[in-house]
């Protein structure tokens, strides 16, 4: 990126005023954005009015979803004509593939509904950022302007429908009242030639908007990194080193110095300066001189025809005939339906994407839930969690070896055995790296209380046995296998 290229001036400005910038971006390039725009959606708006004949507000509701990959084409028109270069048409449509494929899924998913989607765009296009990285820069970014993006596309929508309704009511304006179209009857009559001409009202609406739209949320985000980074600051200092390099090297820039050095001492020579000097018997003068002088003593006279008369009131014009607005109403009634509709079906798909543990938690533990579940680890810190390497008779061994004073050994063979009964009975997905507090908190999660307490009361005993050296009494180890007994039922049972 040139910064001495750059179109525009480069100074720090407020988010309205980047805005407004953005506006003058678009009509400086409107013909080349629009002709883009025309090319590259006039195709998709028509093949699906014809396709979807039948349902023309489906129709509109899906081009209108794919509207940020239509405008990928115009910010890249912009983001090189900004700094000198102003792409054709062959060579933007020759790399809208490439832009139409960057993070096309989560651009028409969970990012579609951002109310700063025009701010948000250069992040994936020009930055090519993604995942974490995306996010703290958004963060950074959205520090002071997010708010004028938001704004910036509410806007654009009220703006769009304005455009939409006028040009209705413009085509019934243009009819001559001789005629006297009954439009509640004609509408009625062919409801599909109402969508018809509400959808190509929208589109028009949406293709007048879309390049000084995208103008605006570029150059939100051009302000925003202008302030973060300082590019008026760096254009100065190049600038200066440019004007440092073309003056004469060696002794023309000492006596340049010492020239500056001179002047210095001589004392202030701005006329402003000297003036400053003035003490307050002089100032009082010359504000008195300036007073008496004509300019505050012209004297001007305006006058204007008052008629004694009043015009004759003129009858007062039938009511205009405002019964097509019930048509219109509806279907304007109709297309809300219809996004709501599609709202209501993202913010599931939304939901059910957020909650996939919570649903295979609760979904009744499917072949397709368990062939999907993570593979379980064979060791955890340090203990092996597989039924194999457990003695059959569990019970038996654990109460002879805490009777042979291994202390240790019991509590750790029984310790095993729950976390690999955890595992291939109720199925709670361990990973390799968990540590013990990290097994009780994913255990309370996938059983129930009284399991999940009893393993915390187990882990409890372990962890003060192996790091504390602090062995359970013979009461608490014969409730801790008693537990046992009672959750994973026969001894025989554990492999």
């Amino acid at each position: 990126m040139d910064l001495e290229r750059i179109s525009s001036q480069v100074r720090p400005r407020s988010r309205w005023e980047a805005a407004d910038l953005g506006l003058l971006m678009g009509r400086a390039w409107w013909g080349l954005l629009l002709k883009v725009w025309l090319v590259l959606t006039l195709p998709v708006f028509v093949v699906l009015q014809l396709l979807l004949f039948d349902h023309p507000l489906l129709a509109l509701l899906l081009f209108w979803w794919f509207k940020p990959i239509w405008e990928r084409p115009l910010l890249h028109i912009l983001s090189q004509a900004l700094f000198g270069h102003v792409p054709t048409l062959k060579e933007t449509l020759r790399a809208f593939p490439r832009l139409a494929a960057q993070q096309w899924f989560a651009s028409l998913t969970w990012r579609r509904f951002s109310l700063s989607r025009s701010m948000d765009l250069p992040l994936v296009q020009l930055e090519g950022l993604a995942g974490a990285a995306r996010s703290k820069r958004l963060q950074v970014l959205h520090g002071v302007s997010g708010a004028g993006a938001g704004w910036l596309t509410v806007i654009g929508i009220q703006i769009e429908l304005a455009i939409a309704l006028a040009l209705l009511v413009l085509l019934m304006v243009f009819i001559p009242p001789e005629m006297a179209v009954d439009w509640q009857s004609v509408l009625a009559a062919d409801g599909t030639l109402a969508h018809w001409l509400g959808n190509t009202s929208v589109y028009i609406g949406m293709s007048l908007v879309a390049p000084f739209y995208v103008a605006a949320g570029f150059s939100l985000y051009l302000h925003r990194r202008i302030w973060l980074e300082g590019w008026d600051i760096e254009i100065a200092f190049r600038r200066l080193r440019h004007r440092l390099l073309a003056s004469s090297p060696g002794s023309g820039r000492i006596g340049a110095v010492v020239v500056a050095a001179a002047l210095m001492a001589l004392g202030p020579t701005d006329p402003l300066m000297a003036q400053a000097a003035v003490t307050p018997e002089q100032a009082a003068s010359t504000i008195e001189a300036v007073m008496a002088g004509e300019a505050f003593h012209d004297v001007v006279q305006d006058s204007h025809v008052v008629w004694p008369w009043q015009w004759p009131e003129r009858e007062a014009d039938p009511p205009p005939d405002l019964s097509w607005l019930a048509s219109l109403a509806q279907w304007l009634a109709e297309a809300g339906r219809v996004i709501l509709w599609a709202l209501a079906m993202a913010l599931v798909l939304i939901f059910l994407l957020k909650n996939r543990q919570w649903l295979k938690r609760y979904g009744g533990g499917s072949s397709a839930s368990a062939a999907a579940r993570p593979k379980a680890p064979a060791v955890l810190f340090g203990l092996e969690v597989q039924g194999e390497s457990l003695p059959e008779d569990l019970l038996a061994e654990v109460t002879a070896l805490w009777q042979a004073a291994q202390r240790r050994a019991a509590l750790s063979l029984l310790y095993r055995a729950v976390l690999t009964q955890l595992i291939a009975r109720q199925g709670v997905a361990f990973n390799a790296g968990d540590t013990e507090a990290d097994c009780v908190r994913r255990v309370a999660a996938a059983t129930e209380a009284e399991l999940s307490d009893y393993f915390q009361h187990l882990t409890h005993h372990w962890q003060r046995l192996a790091y504390a050296h602090q062995v359970p009494d013979d009461a608490a180890m014969a409730r801790l296998c008693r537990g046992w007994q009672h959750h994973f039922g026969s001894p025989h049972e554990c492999d």
